[in-house]
């Protein structure tokens, strides 16, 4: 291994941090939902469709930015890297059979589908919890002392642009709730003038009210 890290690799615990407090409570948010309340399920749907779009966007990048790089550069670690790196493929079952019973409960919100998809989201989440643990132990600081800054950057840059869900802000939005302050307040700095100006005119206070929406009827 290189002597020195050479790369900050923080970012990525901001990006595991907003798949971690959204996932696990899922299953609560959709159990909660009155039989035929079909306005809810929509709302919940798409809310996490949008999370499921950018965890499929960002598990993407990884596999074609990062593994490639590092089994060419750590080949004295390719039996970790690969081990993690296929974990990938129980996570994109997962995702996928929850895509498809999100839309199904959504347009009926019926308690049997729910419960489905809450079993769903509950393995869905109980996957992800140990690959996040062990990408952060083992894989992060090969990245970070294998892999360049502008190799780095490449991650969220892909991950934005092949996300296909329908509110970008909301995914920025998680993440940078993750951050410290001055950590956000630079995230924020050296985003493209575009995103920003999007943050700063309607991002933000629709990031609040959808997360205001969602929530609502999760307190107490």
């Amino acid at each position: 291994m290189a002597d020195e890290p050479k790369t900050n690799i923080s970012d990525m615990l901001a990006v595991h941090g907003a798949f971690r407090t959204t996932l696990p409570g899922a299953a609560r948010l959709v159990a909660a939902v009155d039989e035929g309340d079909t306005d809810r399920a929509i709302l919940l749907a798409n809310f996490y469709e949008n999370i499921l779009d950018f965890l499929h966007a960002h598990h993407s990048g990884e596999d074609e930015i990062i593994w490639p790089r590092l089994l060419e550069r750590c080949p004295d670690e390719a039996g970790e890297v690969r081990r993690i790196a296929d974990q990938h493929d129980d996570v994109t079952e997962l995702t996928a059979r929850a895509r498809a019973e999100l839309s199904s409960w959504s347009g009926s919100a019926s308690a049997s589908l729910g419960a489905e998809l809450v079993a769903t989201l509950d393995a869905l989440d109980g996957s992800l919890q140990p690959h996040f643990a062990e990408e952060e132990a083992v894989i992060l600081p090969l990245r970070a002392t294998y892999m360049s800054p502008d190799e780095w950057a490449e991650l969220p840059a892909h991950g934005f642009s092949h996300f296909a869900g329908d509110k970008p802000w909301l995914i920025l939005g998680l993440i940078l709730d993750q951050l410290p302050e001055e950590p956000r307040q630079q995230m924020l700095a050296h985003m493209p003038p575009p995103a920003q100006e999007m943050w700063a005119g309607f991002g933000h206070a629709a990031y609040v009210g959808l997360m205001a929406d969602v929530h609502g009827r999760d307190q107490g």
